[in-house]
């Protein structure tokens, strides 16, 4: 695969200008909120998102994670089936 030139592979945050910002895209968090929920103990699987669409090709991971970014917070759902026997309040 080819690099991209115009996406640094790292950021040193002392080069940035005071008053920037760093916007990540629904998918990354997606991404990190359905990997995080994959190593929970107590969730069996994850669930389709009602009137939801899996994201990009990272179908597996996101899927049963709704996210909307905003300029100061970020929400998560996630839909999933907790396995039987499991307290919901603990998973």
């Amino acid at each position: 695969m080819a690099k991209k030139d115009n996406l640094p592979m790292n950021i040193d945050l002392n080069d940035l200008e005071p008053g920037s910002n760093i916007i990540y895209s629904n998918e990354v968090v997606s991404i990190i909120a359905g990997v995080a929920a994959s190593e929970v103990e107590g969730i069996a699987s994850m669930v389709n998102v009602p009137n939801g669409s899996l994201l990009g090709k990272n179908r597996s991971v996101t899927k049963g994670v709704k996210v909307e970014v905003g300029t100061e917070e970020v929400s998560v759902e996630l839909y999933m089936n907790v396995e039987y026997g499991q307290p919901i309040q603990k998973v």
